[in-house]
């Protein structure tokens, strides 16, 4: 009968509209993964990126710190031979001179305690 064949008909087109929109449905959740995977490499990509600079930086910062170190040795070391050298000369001088002994301590001008009136510290 015809009722009977409309019916599986129509039993038949709304199985079909089920399947496709599973289909549908399936191929939506693929794109959003695949939407969620193209972004999260993305992100991922950003940040190993901006780690490598900040890697870059913190070497370079390493670098520097021991290059002024260096530098500051070698100029420590360059003072001493220039001292060295000075009081060398001058012990040189000396016996060319046939002076006394020469004094290389402070002249006593780089005390603290004149013209800071301390007096009042002072024991009584």
């Amino acid at each position: 009968s015809q009722n009977t064949q409309v019916a599986a008909q129509m039993e038949i087109q709304k199985n079909e509209a089920i399947t496709g929109q599973k289909a549908q449905l399936a191929e939506m959740e693929a794109n959003l993964e695949l939407q969620k995977m193209e972004q999260e490499k993305n992100l991922k990509k950003e940040l190993m990126s901006y780690e490598f600079e900040l890697n870059i930086a913190l070497k370079d910062k390493e670098n520097e710190t021991f290059t002024n170190k260096e530098k500051f040795k070698e100029d420590r070391k360059d003072e001493r031979t220039r001292i060295q050298a000075t009081q060398q000369s001058k012990l040189i001088e000396q016996r060319k001179d046939r002076k006394g002994e020469q004094e290389f301590e402070s002249a006593g001008n780089d005390t603290m305690g004149s013209g800071f009136n301390l007096e009042q510290f002072e024991p009584r």
